[in-house]
């Protein structure tokens, strides 16, 4: 099999820091923190080439896409989980949480 002519290349890049990922919570629509948002906007970093450049829906996707000077689409279709009740409680919460209603049956 000859090897194709144009390959085809897939790159990620996570979304910058937010309250919630700096205390381990689970998300919810937050901004990125504002001195990560500075941070990044100053790396003067050249994407690769993309013909397409697409981010999930969430605040955090977009202003880290727009601080790396990426004009990206939207896809629905990336956006995080969802986390239902869960949203916006750190580890410590969520463990009292599951606690209170494991043992008030």
């Amino acid at each position: 099999m000859e090897p194709e002519s144009n390959p085809s290349r897939i790159t990620f890049i996570s979304h910058a820091a937010t309250g919630a990922s700096r205390a381990a919570s689970f998300p919810l629509d937050e901004s990125v923190l504002p001195k990560e948002y500075e941070e990044i906007s100053s790396l003067s970093w050249a994407a690769p080439h993309a013909r397409y450049v697409l981010c999930g829906p969430e605040q955090r996707t977009r202003q880290t896409a727009e601080a790396l000077n990426l004009s990206a689409e939207v896809d629905l279709e990336l956006r995080d989980c969802d986390y239902g009740n869960w949203c916006g409680y750190d580890s410590k919460q969520f463990r009292r949480r599951i606690l209170k209603v494991c043992w008030s049956g």
